[in-house]
């Protein structure tokens, strides 16, 4: 339960667009509750398509967990729709949780030509959906705003976060710890780690001059470390790590090679995605390029 409310207060925040108007805070949080825990209705024999081609995903609608996004016909398509940026999260999770998560597309467009041209202008060749008939949001009543119209489903369709990643970098944040921590658990395959900084300081360094820093990492548990994934918040910012399993009691480095391409203060962030109970563990390099 108090994981719950956690949740609940996390993601208001975050969905907010302006926290000091409590009309928005107290509409978000009457959403994000009234989701959590919902189970979306989704026709056993709905059909997919790619590029107009039908095809059949009983393997998607079965993963471990799956990304649900509704786009209805009001506004423009190609604004609501930001394919290219879904395809980056798409592309980022399968590396970190390869083959549990599945992306569920719900398109009810006006019309259906520009749609398919759209989605090839993308080359947007994953399954999706084209409800012309608006079934599924019949069925399920999916909230009026754009902002609340995306959601995290476990494998049985219960909604267990709601928010747009494409719109906010830390849902996507919270998206993918939820699913990392959630398969870890059941797997049972947690442990916990040791870092001996979480932050170093390089003071000034020469602008455009590659600096590299290593960060060491311990498990301190019992079961196997196992890295997924290690995302710069920058691409000037480049991370390298072991990609084997990391014994109890062991130590791995986290290699961060990093070439300031603007002059004066920087900090850029590091989050390492492990099955770790704090996944992701955030560190950070600062100094001044001269």
């Amino acid at each position: 339960m108090k994981t719950r409310i956690v949740l609940i207060l996390s993601l208001t925040i975050l969905l907010l667009t302006s926290s000091c108007q409590n009309k928005k805070e107290r509409e978000a949080k009457k959403i994000v509750t009234e989701w959590i825990g919902k189970v979306i209705k989704i026709p056993k024999d709905i059909q997919f398509s790619v590029f107009g081609k039908d095809t059949i995903c009983t393997a998607l609608i079965q993963k471990p967990f799956k990304v649900l996004l509704y786009v209805d016909s009001i506004g423009c398509l190609s604004c609501r729709l930001q394919l290219s940026d879904w395809k980056i999260l798409m592309e980022e999770v399968d590396s970190i949780a390869p083959g549990k998560v599945g992306f569920i597309f719900i398109f009810q467009p006006e019309i259906e030509e520009e749609l398919q041209i759209l989605l090839r202008q993308n080359k947007m060749n994953y399954p999706v959906i084209i409800d012309l008939t608006n079934e599924i949001n019949k069925r399920n009543h999916f909230p009026n705003k754009q902002t609340y119209q995306c959601f995290l489903l476990d494998k049985n369709n219960k909604v267990m976060m709601v928010g747009n990643p494409v719109h906010n970098p830390q849902i996507w944040n919270l998206f993918k710890n939820r699913i990392l921590v959630k398969s870890d658990r059941e797997d049972a395959l947690l442990t916990s780690i040791l870092v001996d900084s979480t932050g170093l300081n390089l003071g000034k360094i020469h602008f455009n001059k590659k600096s590299i820093i290593r960060f060491k990492l311990t498990n301190k548990g019992e079961k196997p470390l196992i890295i997924y994934s290690a995302k710069a918040s920058c691409g000037c910012t480049n991370v390298d790590f072991e990609k084997e399993p990391i014994k109890s009691g062991k130590s791995t480095s986290i290699t961060v090679s990093i070439t300031p391409d603007n002059k004066g203060y920087f900090r850029k962030t590091i989050d390492i995605y492990a099955n770790t109970n704090n996944s992701p563990t955030t560190l950070y390099v600062k100094g001044f390029a001269e």
